[in-house]
């Protein structure tokens, strides 16, 4: 599996969000994706290496503290240095995963997954991001993209107890995001079983393989059930 598919699948995803739901943008150097009344994506990410006088035309065209800057690929640890210098934090670190499907056999089905089809439930889904993640992705967002992107509500004896999303950039990868458990409902096993529920549903549609970027408190459950640790990625924020 290559990592390139896996940025694929999350830059396609950012991109299409913006594109629906809010703003997109894209030059030779640099591509920009933000939603207003949401918290996500509002990315500005870049195609190879940086310097200080492209921070500063970005500085000139936007408010950079409303904005998440992912660093991945080959030119991470120059950009890395760019930024430290440039006065920008470390926001997050995460872990690009795969995993290829088949054969799944789901001997704990006690979470069921509903798909989001209707305006409440893209605000039932919004409300349980937020309470799952600490920050906000607008039921109107949600509701936008709700064609393109699967966004699922987990749940059990029917009370919510998280989120899900599944994205295909194309037939054969599904990017899974935005995978969260409320914090009523976790340290219950719920979040293994709803991510098997929705590599289930990605193996139904037809996918090949399943892509992911994990966060140091979820990589130890992704790597329970297979996946695979590729590479990283550095998010940082304007102080």
């Amino acid at each position: 599996m290559k990592k390139n598919k896996n940025i694929e699948n999350l830059i396609s995803l950012w991109r299409v969000v913006g594109q629906i739901g809010g703003d997109h943008l894209i030059t030779d150097r640099y591509e920009m994706s933000a939603v207003t009344l949401s918290e996500w994506p509002n990315r500005i990410w870049f195609d190879g290496c940086i310097d200080r006088e492209l921070l500063e035309h970005l500085s000139n065209n936007y408010k950079l503290k409303n904005f998440t800057f992912p660093l991945m690929g080959e030119s991470l640890v120059h950009n890395e240095e760019i930024f430290r210098q440039a006065e920008f934090d470390l926001k997050s670190l995460q872990y690009g995963m795969f995993k290829q499907l088949g054969g799944f056999n789901l001997a704990d089905d006690r979470v069921k997954v509903v798909k989001v089809a209707e305006p409440h439930q893209a605000y039932i889904w919004s409300t349980l991001f937020a309470a799952a993640f600490g920050y906000m992705i607008h039921p109107q967002t949600v509701a936008l993209t709700m064609n393109v992107v699967d966004y699922f509500i987990g749940t059990y004896e029917d009370q919510p107890v998280g989120t899900a999303v599944l994205f295909f950039s194309n037939s054969d990868i599904a990017g899974i995001h935005s995978m969260g458990i409320i914090p009523e409902m976790r340290m219950r096993g719920f979040a293994r079983n709803l991510l098997l529920q929705v590599l289930k549903i990605a193996e139904h549609e037809g996918a090949k393989w399943a892509t992911l970027q994990a966060s140091d408190s979820g990589k130890a459950l992704y790597k329970q059930v297979g996946f695979k640790e590729e590479f990283i990625i550095k998010n940082y924020i304007k102080r």
